[in-house]
């Protein structure tokens, strides 16, 4: 355990320096669309890079995730964001019928982290264009346990 902690910490460093050098490319005035628009992927990247270590963390150090209310709309809407930016393909469409608000008990993190995964492998399934559609409904009568 103390070895995987030792790692988790080196990893953070140079992470950390990817995250802030990505956030002044975004917000250099002199850098070109280009420049700012590969420093948001970038930073998008690292976040979710710093998250991820962040989950492994607590994992090692057996902690329990929490769940909480989340709006799946709003994580289906970011994780899309990021696919879609990080792609760099911008022939798909990716169109959302997710009806708002739709909230669930989750572990943001994990599920957004599964959503981009999902999306992001959409993307590259589809290199010629095309349309993506993500789409929930709720249950006539609901949920029900047994």
């Amino acid at each position: 355990m103390t070895f995987t902690l030792s790692c988790l910490h080196d990893l953070r460093n140079p992470l950390a320096t990817i995250y802030a050098s990505a956030e002044m490319l975004t917000e250099f005035d002199q850098a070109s669309p280009q420049v700012r628009r590969l420093g948001r992927n970038i930073y998008r990247a690292a976040s979710r890079m710093r998250e991820m270590l962040g989950d492994l963390n607590s994992e090692v150090r057996g902690e329990t995730p929490e769940f909480s209310l989340t709006d799946l709309r709003e994580i289906i809407r970011s994780a899309s964001e990021s696919a879609w930016a990080e792609a760099g393909n911008h022939t798909v469409q990716i169109l959302l019928d997710v009806p708002a608000p739709f909230e669930m008990m989750l572990i943001r993190s994990r599920m957004e982290r599964l959503f981009f995964n999902l999306i992001a492998n959409s993307i590259e399934a589809i290199p010629d264009g095309g349309a993506i559609r993500i789409s929930t409904r709720i249950p006539a009568r609901g949920f029900e346990s047994k």
